[in-house]
């Protein structure tokens, strides 16, 4: 942006209506990178979420935006689905890349060992027990921040630009 003045009192005041003209395209476009991220990043966890049996998990994918801040999160079933848990977790599985820092030291195990061996539930959908062994590993969360990362450029540039 060029503003161009000369030192008369009308000029300068036209100047400032200018900058502050600038200053609020600025809010509006930062407004909308971060929205833009939001969309993405709810699209990208979409479409990284490989199973979730009854669509629970998929329907509480939201993004939410508070000023200049944008957070994508998730709920039901989501974490033992970025995880995996019990045996099926552990068979062979390359570990979760976040396993250590979020302290998932042995990925699919919980509470005493207790996701080790195989158990039973209720499964609604065939109305009857089914036994389990659990469920692989889905890090569709990590797969979505790293797409972000991967786009952030590109899709902040165009909504920058989206005037």
């Amino acid at each position: 942006m060029t503003i161009t003045l000369s030192l008369s009192r009308a000029s300068m005041k036209n100047a400032a209506k200018q900058l502050r003209q600038y200053a609020k395209s600025i809010e509006k476009r930062t407004e909308r990178v971060v929205d833009d991220l939001g969309k993405a990043g709810v699209e990208y966890a979409n479409r990284y979420l490989k199973h979730d049996d009854t669509g629970y998990t998929r329907s509480t994918i939201v993004y939410n935006r508070q000023g200049k801040t944008c957070t994508v999160s998730v709920g039901g079933a989501a974490v033992w689905i970025e995880f995996g848990t019990g045996m099926i977790a552990n068979a062979g599985n390359t570990p979760h890349p976040k396993r250590d820092e979020v302290g998932a030291v042995q990925w699919g195990m919980y509470g005493k060992g207790l996701g080790k061996g195989t158990w039973w539930f209720w499964s609604a959908k065939y109305q009857c027990w089914k036994e389990t062994a659990g469920i692989p590993m889905n890090p569709f969360m990590y797969e979505t921040s790293q797409e972000l990362q991967a786009n952030l450029t590109e899709i902040a540039r165009r909504a920058w630009n989206n005037d």
